[in-house]
């Protein structure tokens, strides 16, 4: 799982999901006979047990973003409305939330993590606090009730939305920005540090999620397009310095780059090709970024601010993450998703000139308004790229 996230993952994940369940079952049995909650029994369970506490935590972040790659319901997702849930956040703050840094500024760093550890946070697996994990999880199940009521054909566009937007107010609606003003004091280290620019850009990558869940993989749709670039905002506020803190970030947050890769809606002057191994081969046509970094707060920050957006999320995958994960097979991915566009797009426009001919013959009957033509190509799902693979990828 750790060296690519590609291949027969699914086989050893099985095997530790199972494991997991056994516990999860175990520790719900406890909690309901005990009265307990079910996070504080999972944090008893694993106990001082640091290789066990990791596996279990790590395993849930891996099933979740499984189920986000195979478009299915996560399969803890009971578990986790339980353990991530309101109740269980409304015992304690975590980065993120609006408090923590003044509840928490006078506290050590062994004392933070103590508290952590007995709350059974996901923090320290990947860096995303338990309400966007939560919240994740909460997408991929609403993604997977909407591919299964299409089927159907009985989905709803209004409960959709509904559903939808109880997720953004529950999860995604506060306000969570590791800015200039509230950076961690020096005090904190820098592990703490790199949790909290993380968080950032998973809870961006969650909102931009639910987008593309409500709408569908349209990035001209006006949400999809207000949110694609905030996964790059998020990730030019890490600083260039130390280098090994923004080459730890950007391990860590390989979904939200793909995320925010498969639904930019620019276009280069050269076509997307899939064996291209150097960013040289892209020539943006775009104009400058300009919603990112409105203050220059590094030379880095700068260089995402005013590049090409595609350009910078492909040399930060082959660059800054030192080919760490599937970095490079998700290059081939976001790559496959723009050229599948952009030859939908062109089939598009050659069909809308084909029924153009054919209606201009008709105009002066009045059977043609010009004005009524709009240019859309069809509608490239970026799960679906990815489950197709020869490799099955899992975005870590």
């Amino acid at each position: 799982l750790f060296e690519g996230g590609f291949g027969d993952w699914n086989v050893f994940l099985s095997f530790a999901c199972d494991w997991v369940e056994a516990i999860l079952a175990q520790a719900s049995d406890t909690a309901e006979r005990t009265g307990k909650d079910l996070w504080e029994v999972m944090a008893e369970v694993t106990g001082d047990d640091a290789l066990k506490k990791f596996v279990v935590r790590t395993t849930m972040w891996f099933e979740v973003l499984a189920s986000v790659t195979q478009m299915r319901k996560p399969r803890f997702f009971e578990y986790y409305r339980t353990l991530f849930g309101p109740l269980a956040r409304s015992r304690f703050e975590e980065v993120g939330d609006p408090s923590y840094l003044m509840l928490n500024e006078d506290q050590s760093q062994k004392s933070r993590e103590e508290a952590r550890d007995r709350r059974f946070s996901m923090l320290d697996v990947m860096g995303c606090n338990n309400a966007t994990f939560l919240a994740i999880a909460e997408i991929s199940a609403l993604s997977a009730w909407k591919e299964e009521q299409a089927q159907m054909g009985c989905l709803s566009a209004v409960e959709l939305v509904q559903r939808g937007m109880d997720i953004q107010t529950r999860y995604l609606s506060r306000s969570f920005s590791p800015g200039p003003a509230d950076t961690p004091s020096t005090s904190v280290d820098d592990l703490e540090t790199r949790r909290r620019y993380t968080s950032a850009i998973f809870y961006s990558a969650a909102k931009l999620y639910l987008h593309t869940v409500l709408s569908g993989d349209r990035p001209s749709v006006p949400e999809i397009a207000g949110s694609v670039r905030e996964p790059g905002a998020a990730l030019a506020r890490v600083p260039a310095h130390p280098p090994q803190l923004r080459t730890s970030v950007v391990r860590s947050v390989v979904f939200p780059i793909c995320l925010a890769g498969c639904m930019t809606e620019e276009y280069e002057a050269t076509s997307v090709s899939p064996s291209a191994t150097s960013s040289s081969s892209y020539t943006a046509v775009s104009p400058p970024l300009s919603t990112l970094g409105k203050r220059s707060r590094s030379s880095t920050e700068s260089s995402v601010a005013t590049g090409d957006y595609r350009k910078t999320l492909l040399n930060i995958l082959r660059g800054e993450a030192h080919g760490a994960g599937n970095c490079g097979e998700v290059v081939k991915v976001m790559e496959e998703v723009w050229d599948l566009r952009r030859k939908a797009k062109q089939e598009a426009k050659e069909e809308f000139e084909r029924q153009r001919a054919k209606r201009a013959r008709v105009s002066d009957r009045g059977m043609w308004d010009d004005r009524s033509a709009s240019i859309s190509g069809g509608e490239v799902n970026w799960r679906e790229v990815l489950r197709k693979r020869e490799a099955t990828l899992l975005l870590v």
